[in-house]
């Protein structure tokens, strides 16, 4: 039996080798784009990431500087701004910034990132057989589009999946041009992508790319190449990043070039001598132990974890089937990566981003050759379905538990604008589509299409996650948003009150300021934030419910705390501290 089977009854099911043809990919390929596309609009800033930078995001668009990101006025040294670029960018084009724009870069990153994850691992079969199906390719990408870090940051504001897809770029333009045997001008693509790609989130996209590259090439003894693309790519990194630092050194001064270009690449990296002088953040932030990632990985990569065990011991073994040029570059990709992760002292669980791409890699032939065999082996066996029911409970769960809540009668799954039926209805097409899908894939796979069976499972899981997204984005957003909060900072701040901010989490100015339009006083101190409303009457203080007590003795007198009139848990972290009794 072939790859995809031969027998007319799988061709039947359009899952034969025919089914690999132009069309099929177009239809797929859109998909993808409306996979990546699902739960980026229609609701509001969710979470802490997506209210800081899409504030940021907001002040540049509304005539803020392009050199550095600023929050409520204040520069934003960590980052460089290529995501705020874009978002800002986005804004101006589409009339304005929206929550649905500022998610929008990371959302194209990651449809980017799945796109050459396709063509990377279409390159595995390519010089074999040109006429070979890429059922392969795809069930690689959609099974790293539905892992959890990836689905949830392609729709979160923040750098990490831009880096991930200029790091994908650069390894896959060397790639195409190592096994073409291209000259040194034709790594140049190789060269540019991935000193611009410093831009996504500093030296630590330029140092992952080369911990892959640059293994690869000693494995294969290149060592010329090693040391003229060595220094090729640190001479266009100077000259890509010099217009950058000059606007800086203008916009802040040498201060701004030590904060960006050292406490930020460096400081993050290395554990400096800890001392009061030095700033908690990046010295003492995300600080974990060597093996931090061995224990957090793991989870991240659900529901394909099973199958991706076995995946790395097909490709990590000794006595590896998978031998060769692109194995080993994937191979190197893992490992190296890992290293230079493993070697910061600075460690979050979504930095290990950047190597999904290469640890799905090897997800698709794995899984391709695996079920194409006569007959499954019993680790496969295992691994598939312990995945495939991983996969069910993430994709319909969120659906379940909204008609669940609806059958309670339970307050907590009621949302403002939509009717309870529409949610019910929206949940029951999630849960079917499910079921129709695992129907679908077990009955072609029992008629002669087992493999492609296989490998559309990812896909299925994906189709329904989105459809379990729509069901459950109006309860999340209910709990979530800070738009009722905005509303009532605005009505409590006319006529003629002055209202600030007493706040210790930096999300709270970004989403407030973004939904406001325009920046809003902040006090990190709350001595100082009491001052001000002790100062006027006529002044609000927003603060939160942990801040109440601590605050108003501060104040002294008659403080008020009045409540945000919505039910959502969000908009009940906030009050409004007020001393004049209105």
């Amino acid at each position: 039996m072939g790859l995809f089977g031969t027998s007319r009854r799988a061709a039947a099911w359009g899952l034969g080798p025919a089914a690999a043809g132009p069309n099929v990919n177009r239809w797929l390929l859109l998909f993808l784009l409306a996979f990546c596309l699902a739960g980026v609009f229609g609701h509001g800033l969710w979470g802490p990431n997506d209210a800081r930078e899409g504030g940021m995001i907001a002040e540049m668009a509304r005539g803020g500087t392009l050199v550095v990101p600023t929050c409520v006025g204040e520069p934003y040294w960590e980052k460089p701004p290529l995501m705020f670029w874009i978002g800002a960018g986005l804004a101006k084009i589409c009339g304005g910034p929206t929550a649905g724009l500022a998610r929008l870069p990371s959302a194209l990153a990651a449809f980017g990132t799945l796109l050459l994850l396709y063509l990377f691992v279409s390159d595995a079969r390519r010089r074999d057989d040109p006429a070979a199906p890429r059922w392969d390719a795809w069930a690689a990408v959609f099974a790293c589009g539905t892992a959890l870090l990836f689905l949830e940051y392609a729709r979160v504001v923040l750098t990490d999946m831009t880096l991930t897809f200029w790091v994908a770029l650069p390894v896959y333009l060397f790639w195409r041009a190592f096994e073409r045997g291209a000259r040194p001008l034709g790594y140049a693509p190789f060269v540019a992508a991935t000193a611009f790609g410093f831009y996504a989130k500093g030296l630590i996209g330029p140092a992952l790319v080369w911990s892959a590259v640059g293994l690869f090439l000693l494995f294969k003894r290149r060592f010329a190449l090693i040391v003229g693309l060595g220094l090729a790519t640190a001479a266009a990194l100077a000259l890509f990043v010099a217009p950058w630092a000059l606007a800086l050194r203008g916009y802040g001064g040498d201060a701004a070039l030590r904060s960006v270009f050292w406490d930020n690449q460096f400081g993050r990296f290395f554990s400096f001598a800890y001392s009061a002088d030095l700033p908690k953040d990046p010295y003492f932030v995300h600080k974990e132990p060597w093996h931090y990632y061995l224990r957090q990985t793991p989870p991240m990569l659900l529901p394909w974890l099973p199958l991706l065990l076995t995946a790395g011991w097909e490709f990590f073994r000794r006595r590896t089937p998978r031998r060769g040029d692109w194995p080993l570059l994937v191979r190197c990709a893992v490992v190296g990566m890992f290293v230079v992760l493993h070697a910061s002292s600075a460690k979050v669980g979504v930095y290990a981003l950047p190597i999904f791409p290469f640890i799905f890699a090897m997800f698709g032939p794995h899984v391709a050759d695996a079920a194409a065999a006569e007959r499954l082996s019993w680790p496969f066996r295992v691994a598939a379905w312990l995945s495939i029911g991983f996969a069910a409970v993430l994709a319909a769960g969120p659906a379940v538990v909204v008609l669940g809540g609806l059958a309670a009668r339970n307050a907590e799954v009621a949302a403002d604008d939509v009717a309870p039926w529409a949610l019910a209805a929206a949940a029951l097409v999630a849960v079917a589509a499910a079921v129709a899908a695992t129907t679908l894939l077990v009955r072609a796979a029992r008629r002669g299409a087992r493999a492609a069976a296989w490998c559309l499972a990812p896909a299925a899981a994906a189709g329904t996650l989105g459809l379990s997204f729509v069901a459950a984005a109006p309860i999340v957003e209910r709990h979530r948003t800070l738009e009722p909060v905005v509303a009532f900072v605005r009505a409590q701040g006319a006529p003629g009150r002055e209202i600030a901010i007493a706040t210790l989490q930096s999300d709270d100015p970004g989403g407030i300021t973004f939904y406001l339009g325009r920046d809003i006083k902040v006090f990190e101190d709350e001595e100082r934030a009491a001052a001000f409303l002790a100062e006027d009457p006529a002044r609000g203080l927003l603060v939160r419910r942990s801040q109440v007590e601590r605050i108003s003795a501060l104040v002294g007198g008659n403080v008020r705390a009045l409540t945000v009139p919505h039910p959502g848990r969000r908009a009940q972290d906030y009050a409004l501290l007020v001393t004049d009794g209105r």
